[in-house]
């Protein structure tokens, strides 16, 4: 898949609205450390978020990566502090709703755009023995770098 294929505009829109939900929820800065575009095709990490991507003349799907660490930092300032992390379930649920809320933002900032998108339920993998693999898809790859830690953000979008 060449370059071309991928849609910009979409990844600029959800990265805008990935720092805006950081800025705001967390009251941190987030910064984009890297920007590349992979063929690879292979992610290796502990924790991905996965949501799906459809409609517009657009298919594919978004990846968060992080470590343990990060996801746990994460959902606990996320919470203000108020439960404990100690279970991995709060840590998905938490991750899922983050998720959402990011993906909610990017949607309606697209559809003022009027571009029509539906973002699936986020899905969540965790282990140190996977690896996700996008087929026969390039991928731009932001790594988002956070106060919890480092995010790669996995975008396989492309133009139908």
């Amino acid at each position: 898949m060449e370059p071309k294929h991928i849609d910009v505009q979409f990844v600029k829109s959800f990265l805008d609205s990935f720092e805006s939900v950081f800025n705001g929820m967390f009251q941190c800065k987030v910064s984009k450390a890297a920007l590349n575009l992979s063929r690879e095709n292979e992610k290796d990490s502990d924790v991905i978020v996965l949501t799906g991507i459809s409609g517009e003349y657009r298919t594919g799907m978004i990846a968060y990566s992080m470590s343990t660490m990060t996801a746990e930092r994460m959902i606990r300032h996320f919470y203000s502090g108020e439960i404990l992390v100690e279970s991995d379930s709060v840590v998905w649920d938490g991750l899922g709703e983050l998720v959402n809320i990011i993906s909610g933002n990017t949607l309606s900032t697209l559809w003022e755009k009027d571009v029509d998108l539906r973002i699936t339920t986020p899905s969540i993998v965790s282990g140190d023995s996977f690896k996700l693999h996008f087929m026969s898809q390039s991928t731009i790859t932001a790594t988002m770098l956070s106060p919890f830690g480092a995010i790669d953000i996995d975008f396989a979008i492309k133009r139908c």
